[in-house]
C-alpha cells in the first residue's frame, strides 16, 4: 500500500476513534430533533413532543430569509466609496447566482439545520468552472443593408464561467486531527464529499 494512502487511512482511524462520542450525541440530538423514540418509557404515554423541533424550525427560517446583505469596509485613510460598493454588490450577487445547482436558502438551511441540533454547520467554499455554451442566429444583411436572421444557421459561443461556490457538508462526514483549537488550526482535516 502506498505510503500516502496508509498515512492518511490511519488519520481516519484516530479520527473516527476521537470523534466516536460526539457522533453518538449528533445522533441521539437529531433522534430528539425528528421525534424518534428507542425505547418505551414505563407508566408514560408514547405521545412525544418535539418542541426542539419546533424552535428549530422557527429558527432557520428566519436566519436565512432575515436578509443577508453584506457590507463591506475599506481600510486606510483613502478610502474609495465606489470599489466598496462594487465589491458589496458582488457578494450579492454571488449570494443569489443563478448559476448553483439548488438555490444558496437551500444550501444554508442544511448547514443551519446542523448548527442548530448538533452546534457544528460546515461547508465548504471551492472555486467551481464550469463549460458554458452560448447559441445565437446568425445574421445577414439584406438588400437594404438591415440585418436579417439567417435561417438555419447558428453561431456557437463557447467559454467558461468560474465562480465561488457553497458545499454543506454533512456533521457526520468531517474528520480532523485531534490537536488544535479550532477547525482552521486543525493539524489536518478530512471532509467526505459525495457528489451529484
Amino acid at each position: 500500500m502506498n505510503a500516502e494512502v496508509s498515512k492518511w487511512l490511519e488519520r481516519m482511524k484516530i479520527a473516527e476513534s476521537n470523534q466516536e462520542t460526539a457522533f453518538k450525541k449528533f445522533s441521539e440530538w437529531y433522534d430528539d430533533f425528528y421525534a424518534i423514540v428507542k425505547t418505551k418509557i414505563q407508566g408514560r404515554s408514547n405521545a412525544y413532543f418535539p418542541k426542539l423541533t419546533a424552535k428549530v424550525w422557527q429558527l432557520v427560517p428566519k436566519m436565512i430569509m432575515g436578509g443577508i446583505g453584506f457590507k463591506a469596509k475599506g481600510q486606510g485613510p483613502e478610502v474609495d466609496v465606489e470599489s466598496v460598493n462594487l465589491i458589496e454588490k458582488l457578494l450579492d450577487y454571488q449570494y443569489d447566482n443563478p448559476d448553483f445547482d439548488e438555490p444558496m436558502f437551500k444550501k444554508l438551511s442544511d448547514v443551519l439545520l446542523d448548527a442548530l441540533v448538533t452546534g457544528k454547520g460546515l461547508a465548504l467554499i471551492p472555486w467551481t468552472t464550469k463549460s458554458v455554451e452560448f447559441k445565437e442566429q446568425n445574421t445577414q444583411l439584406d438588400e437594404f443593408g438591415e440585418p436579417t436572421l439567417a435561417l438555419g444557421e447558428t453561431k456557437v459561443t463557447k467559454f467558461l464561467n468560474a465562480y465561488p461556490d457553497f458545499l454543506p457538508v454533512n456533521v457526520f462526514d468531517a474528520f480532523y486531527s485531534p490537536a488544535g483549537t479550532s477547525l482552521q488550526k486543525k493539524h489536518w482535516n478530512i471532509i467526505i464529499v459525495t457528489g451529484k
